[in-house]
């Protein structure tokens, strides 16, 4: 299904998902930021949580994104590339949206997703999210719907299924 996709950068997902960072963070407004910029939301470490070290592993963004879209069915009109802005990673954490509400992030550097969940994890409303050893999906409905913009879901937002199915731990953030 993944492979078929056109990978789209959609604006408005980014948007969002950056102002949902930027705004759980006190990082000013949306859009202001860009990779490699400082944040006032940045993280300088992650906190005595170790990271899942259950979980299928994977070896690319890319390829946590194909089986999140697998399972969850990502919009691709809704789905694109977005940065996490941790400290110590010059161009921030690479990571995707799978529609508006549906944050992935992936390292080689399990510390390094660590701390972008950790990221998430302050936002506002209830965040949802699967973590396995190098990568992490986040639902971040609620901080989306409180932006008043336009939330554009996938088919499922069934996260406990995502995380039965890739044998990764499931959490309330």
């Amino acid at each position: 299904m993944a492979s078929r996709r056109i990978r789209n950068t959609f604006l408005g997902s980014t948007a969002v998902a950056a102002a949902l960072l930027l705004t759980a963070c006190g990082g000013g407004e949306a859009g202001t930021a860009e990779p490699g910029a400082a944040s006032a939301g940045t993280i300088s470490s992650p906190t005595t949580e170790p990271a899942a070290e259950t979980g299928q592993q994977f070896d690319s963004l890319e390829a946590v994104f194909t089986a999140v879209d697998d399972e969850l069915g990502c919009p691709a009109e809704a789905s694109g590339d977005h940065w996490f802005m941790i400290e110590g990673e010059p161009t921030g954490l690479p990571g995707r949206t799978c529609g508006t509400n549906i944050l992935i992030g992936w390292s080689e550097d399990p510390s390094k997703t660590q701390a972008a969940l950790e990221l998430v994890g302050d936002a506002n409303g209830d965040v949802y999210a699967v973590q396995g050893p190098d990568w992490f999906v986040a639902d971040v409905t609620d901080a989306a719907e409180a932006t008043d913009m336009q939330v554009v879901e996938p088919q499922s937002t069934d996260l406990e299924a995502v995380a039965a199915n890739l044998g990764a731990s499931y959490q309330e953030l």
